[in-house]
């Protein structure tokens, strides 16, 4: 009898030890799942990714100085727009940057690109004056560039990202490149310079049809959402063109306004952020 009573202790202590360890495994957190490096590059690859579009810039930009004295305007053109496609390749390779350099890069890659675009566009119909001030402005932003590539930007680690993060970084960028570029469309438009007008936006419809690229990435639910405002933006600048008279000029420009409003609470939705 004793014999049983100890076996019974036994199994009952083990039953309530299983217990009690089954109890503290379901209280303990769970630990979370580190992200994978689905996107990875050396650190000296994603800093000479910078250095090369950055000193594209700065010598591109010397040689407009050049070429605004000799008034060579269509050499200007081409010029201006090589310009604005190093800022954008800027851009696009700034996404792999994690650290707070990030802001100034997108701020000041943002302006050199939409401006340099701007002056693609209208250098024919601007005087000596307005071009010298656009040239002026291109070069300041330049000098913040290569001030980050250069010196202040502290790239230690190679990239190990997931590709949430870069798809986070690319629609920041996209959408400070529409932001930023609605002022000097404004301004274009005010021009009464058509072809002008065509010009510019043709930077910014190539821009849409790029950033609906990078959002396959993104949740079906949320691609489906957001290429739906974009398709509107581009049917709106479209519209934008085609205008031939002002008040039709104007009202597209105000639904491109709104939708841009509409674009960027869907973005937050998709990035979680509070504003961009």
């Amino acid at each position: 009898m004793l014999h049983l009573l100890l076996i019974s202790v036994v199994f009952t202590g083990c039953s309530r030890n299983k217990a009690d360890v089954q109890l503290q495994q379901a209280t303990e957190p769970i630990p979370q799942k580190i992200a994978e490096c689905e996107v990875s590059l050396t650190e000296s690859a994603l800093r000479n990714s910078l250095l090369a579009p950055a000193e594209n810039i700065k010598y591109s930009i010397l040689k407009l100085h050049e070429l605004k004295k000799d008034h060579h305007h269509d050499l200007i053109t081409d010029q201006a727009g090589y310009v604005s496609e190093q800022g954008l390749k800027l851009l696009k390779n700034s996404v792999y940057i994690t650290t707070h350099y990030l802001d100034s890069l997108i701020e000041y890659g943002t302006m050199t690109a939409v401006k340099a675009n701007n002056l693609y566009a209208r250098n024919h119909s601007l005087g000596a004056t307005q071009i010298n001030t656009s040239i002026g402005e291109m070069e300041r932003l330049s000098n913040y560039i290569n001030s980050l590539t250069n010196r202040k930007i502290s790239i230690r680690d190679s990239v190990c990202m997931p590709m949430v993060s870069v798809l986070e970084n690319q629609i920041r960028i996209y959408f400070s490149m529409l932001e930023s570029g609605m002022a000097l469309i404004g301004d274009v438009k005010d021009s009464h310079c058509i072809e002008c007008l065509a010009d510019e936006m043709a930077f910014y419809e190539g821009l849409i049809k790029d950033f609906r690229e990078v959002l396959i990435k993104a949740p079906t639910s949320h691609y489906k959402m957001v290429s739906r405002s974009l398709s509107d933006m581009e049917h709106s600048f479209h519209e934008l063109t085609t205008a031939h008279e002002q008040e039709e000029m104007e009202h597209s420009f105000e639904t491109i306004e709104r939708q841009l409003d509409r674009l960027e609470d869907e973005l937050l939705e998709i990035t979680g952020r509070n504003s961009f």
